[in-house]
């Protein structure tokens, strides 16, 4: 647990660190950063809540799937990827209302930093989860909400930018999608039963997804087309 809980505060301490780096030369303040970070948190508190709620009437109702494969199913896209990216895009939705929001990068800066705060959030929620000690610190080493706060950014950005619904709509589906199949492949189920291909390829994927979302940023941040929100 300890080890878990130490490697995703460094990580998202790193991460944080590095975004207020990133930041120097824009114009948003100590005090937005502060209350970004805290509607990051916010929206972790809100998906516990969120997932607990689901989990609870779907066991009551008897309408949460059982079997391994459905049940994992259900609990990667639905449980995860859903109510995470949910209380996700209400965490940035709220952030962009409250703040300045001036840039197409701003609402990807928005995105990141809610993002990495809400991973340092899930992260502490979690630490009590059971499964393989080694894959729980692989997980917590893979900054997949700051990934997933980056591309809901953008995609809201972009949204705004040309007035199109349907990337205001794809900041909020398509990170739940793709979040969903991360945590399906590097769920427990496949490690305890011996597939440890099958999370290795998702963690490896998660990686790679990653250190593009990170290169992505850096060469969003000098784009002429993104230092404005109008087309």
């Amino acid at each position: 647990m300890i080890l878990k809980l130490t490697a995703g505060l460094c990580l998202y301490m790193i991460l944080m660190l590095w975004l207020i780096r990133l930041n120097k030369d824009s114009g948003i303040s100590r005090e937005q950063l502060i209350r970004l970070t805290l509607y990051g948190i916010f929206g972790a508190l809100l998906s516990t809540l969120i997932g607990l709620i689901v989990g609870i009437n779907g066991h009551l109702k008897g309408w949460r799937p059982a079997g391994s494969l459905v049940s994992l199913a259900f609990s990667a896209w639905i449980m995860k990827g859903l109510t995470e990216q949910t209380a996700r895009y209400i965490a940035l939705r709220m952030g962009s209302r409250s703040e300045e929001m001036m840039t197409w990068f701003d609402a990807v800066f928005f995105g990141a930093v809610i993002g990495t705060a809400f991973g340092l959030g899930k992260g502490i929620a979690e630490l009590f989860e059971t499964g393989s000690t080694l894959l729980g610190i692989a997980r917590e080493l893979l900054p997949v909400h700051f990934a997933a706060g980056v591309w809901t950014g953008w995609l809201y950005g972009k949204g705004i930018r040309t007035n199109n619904p349907v990337y205001t709509a794809g900041a909020f589906i398509l990170p739940a999608l793709i979040q969903g199949l991360y945590e399906f492949l590097i769920s427990y189920h496949f490690a305890e039963n011996g597939m440890w291909y099958i999370t290795f390829i998702g963690t490896a994927a998660a990686a790679a997804g990653a250190a593009f979302t990170v290169l992505c940023l850096l060469r969003w941040k000098n784009r002429k087309n993104m230092n404005e929100l109008s087309a």
